[in-house]
């Protein structure tokens, strides 16, 4: 993160760097990098936000860089279109997530890669990574609790009947509007405002990361209505499940439809999945199954890597009928996982 911060904050003259000559087009240089820890999903990062400027002396000496707190980064991913596609993620978020060390066989095995201007002396500046802090009203706003950790099974209440009953009054800061749980940084970021702006909140999902524990999420969409009178979204803001906390928001010009599959959606696309290419194998099973399917509670799933899913911001439906596993993916595919013959 210093290092992604450092060269990107550095202006590139059309000169060599001592001389403070006229610069280039664009001269702060967006890096790119892998995330999840793999070659397969590259992003560019467009922005940071710190504490301080991380080259200040840029054609004076280009390797100078003072200690500084970093709070998060703008990225854009090009695997992913509309919502989730530009974000704004935490430095925490970044770290837990996305910015991981390389898992390869290759030499960069362990090390964290970025392609951007190549330093020619190793900083020795200390970067303190901003830690999110615990806030219920951000979960208070969106009407919904907190997901209780000591249970196997989800918790959720929904919005239409969580109140803010449900935490200690006096322990949070109410919140009035989405403005509210955005960063600062945010509200001055064109292209976000004006998606939120003008917004309704709708009603957030919760999605579980099967990869990391006490990491599931909220998705709270803000939506828009177009001049066909359909409600679309044009910003989400994702939020720590259980403390509240803000972990990135994403936004897009064009609203679009938010969750293109939802829970029946899933059930539906099961059910024809099996009676179109499942009769023959599963033979008189079928039948037993689809009434499994039908009566099963589907779940939101999300982990990086997934081969379901590349965006935290789509993620996949998982249905267990009576043991018998089933995926669906928000491109309407359908992904049967493990066959038992004990249906």
């Amino acid at each position: 993160m210093r290092d992604i911060c450092h060269w990107m904050a550095y202006t590139v003259t059309k000169e060599d760097w001592w001389l403070d000559a006229e610069l280039v087009a664009r001269p702060n240089t967006p890096a790119a990098i892998p995330i999840y820890g793999t070659y397969s999903h590259w992003v560019a990062v467009n922005g940071f936000s710190a504490s301080a400027n991380p080259a200040p002396k840029p054609h004076i000496n280009p390797w100078d860089m003072p200690d500084f707190t970093v709070y998060g980064f703008w990225i854009k991913d090009p695997l992913v279109s509309g919502i989730g596609q530009d974000t704004y993620k935490s430095a925490a978020e970044c770290a837990a997530t996305y910015f991981l060390p390389l898992s390869t066989s290759d030499s960069y095995n362990g090390k964290f890669v970025q392609v951007a201007e190549p330093p020619l002396e190793k900083s020795n500046a200390n970067v303190h990574i901003e830690e999110p802090q615990e806030d219920a009203g951000n979960l208070d706003y969106l009407g919904i609790k907190p997901v209780s950790s000591d249970v196997n099974t989800i918790q959720i209440t929904s919005p239409s009947t969580a109140s803010s009953a449900a935490f200690n009054a006096g322990d949070f800061i109410k919140k009035q509007n989405w403005s509210d749980i955005l960063p600062t940084q945010l509200l001055s970021d064109a292209d976000c405002y004006a998606a939120f702006n003008g917004t309704q909140k709708g009603e957030p999902v919760l999605v579980k990361r099967v990869d990391v524990e006490n990491s599931d999420y909220y998705l709270a969409p803000f939506n828009k209505r177009d001049k066909k009178g359909r409600i679309l979204t044009s910003g989400v803001i994702l939020l720590d499940a259980n403390k509240g906390y803000f972990k990135e928001a994403s936004w897009t010009k064009e609203p679009v439809r938010f969750l293109r599959v939802n829970e029946k959606d899933a059930v539906r696309l099961i059910t024809n999945s099996i009676l179109k290419d499942r009769g023959v194998k599963l033979g008189q099973k079928y039948a037993r199954i689809i009434a499994y399917v039908q009566n099963s509670k589907a779940e939101l799933n999300w982990k990086p890597n997934s081969p379901y899913s590349s965006s935290p911001y789509q993620p996949y439906w998982r249905v267990d009928a009576n043991g018998y596993i089933i995926y669906v993916t928000q491109g309407s595919k359908v992904v049967f996982d493990t066959v038992s013959d004990t249906i």
